[in-house]
């Protein structure tokens, strides 16, 4: 290999890692603008129900920009998370400030995952040589957002469990990883703006019942986190089934409802068995994808 080849690699490699702006833009920035909104929500009783949702969606929404600044509409389909997500963010804090019903957030859950879905696969569904086996995957893929959306809302509203953010902030962090080694790195990047916005959540666990935090922020969750995994299958190079490992890890939590299991365990005991099993879970998908980027970085490098 020249001199001049060899340059060039290593030019390759320095310009797919992130910059000093860009890792600031996915980790202090969001995780401070979060802090901040909930910080301001401790003057406002009224409005601590919303604050979840709001910080969450505030922060993931500017680290997005902060990364893509993509136009409208935007030119790469992948970008319409962020445009989602503002809606979303909306919705969701509205109907945890008005303190709707159960139904309103689950029938929100469904709209919202039609339209993510389908707006985020949109110009797959139409050419003839994919047009089939996308349309397949849609509404599979719709279900099986809804339903993660149910199981999560339902689970946080039914046990209003301190572990929750602690889970939200889990398969959050674990995508990044994922995403960041299945050739990703932009989904990754995304990824950890979400990891960082969910990250003050966990400081207010102790308040998560007090505040009604488990209105909404749920689901805005994971339809944000849904969608950077959506991405990650069908515009990069995600696998199929690391992406569904992911997705299940969190509904492992259910295990700590089984009545004879439920009875037997202490409030921090079924906090802490919920996190443990969720990270096992997680760490059994990272692991393999980790030796995989591993291997072929070794590959990489001995052939070049």
């Amino acid at each position: 290999m020249t001199e001049a080849h060899s340059e060039q690699v290593e030019s390759d490699f320095q310009h797919t890692m992130p910059g000093a702006w860009e890792i600031f833009s996915v980790t202090l920035l969001p995780a401070l603008l979060s802090a901040i909104v909930l910080i301001a929500a401790a003057w406002l009783p009224r409005a601590r129900a919303s604050a979840g949702p709001l910080a969450i969606g505030v922060a993931f929404i500017t680290g997005y920009f902060s990364l893509e600044k993509p136009g409208f509409p935007p030119q790469d389909n992948f970008n319409w998370l962020v445009f989602l997500a503002m809606l979303i963010t909306a919705l969701a804090t509205a109907v945890a400030l008005l303190n709707a019903p159960t139904w309103t957030h689950w029938l929100l859950s469904l709209l919202l995952s039609v339209a993510l879905v389908t707006r985020l696969l949109w110009p797959l569904l139409f050419p003839t040589d994919v047009a089939s086996h996308i349309r397949a995957w849609t509404a599979p893929a719709i279900l099986l957002t809804f339903l993660s959306c149910l199981s999560i809302d339902t689970l946080a509203r039914q046990t209003q469990s301190a572990s929750i953010p602690w889970i939200m902030t889990a398969c959050a962090g674990f995508s990044t990883l994922a995403l960041g080694m299945s050739d990703s790195q932009k989904f990754g990047l995304m990824s950890a703006a979400l990891t960082f916005a969910c990250l003050p959540l966990i400081f207010l666990a102790s308040r998560w019942q007090r505040w009604n935090l488990f209105r909404s922020t749920p689901w805005l969750f994971t339809l944000l986190w849904l969608g950077l995994l959506i991405n990650g299958h069908f515009w990069s190079n995600l696998r199929l089934p690391d992406a569904l490992g992911l997705i299940i890890a969190p509904h492992a939590t259910w295990l700590t409802e089984i009545p004879p299991l439920q009875r037997r365990l202490k409030p921090w005991q079924a906090n802490l068995l919920r996190v443990a099993l969720v990270l096992i879970i997680l760490l059994a998908i990272v692991t393999p994808i980790a030796i995989r980027f591993h291997h072929d970085t070794q590959v990489f490098r001995e052939d070049y």
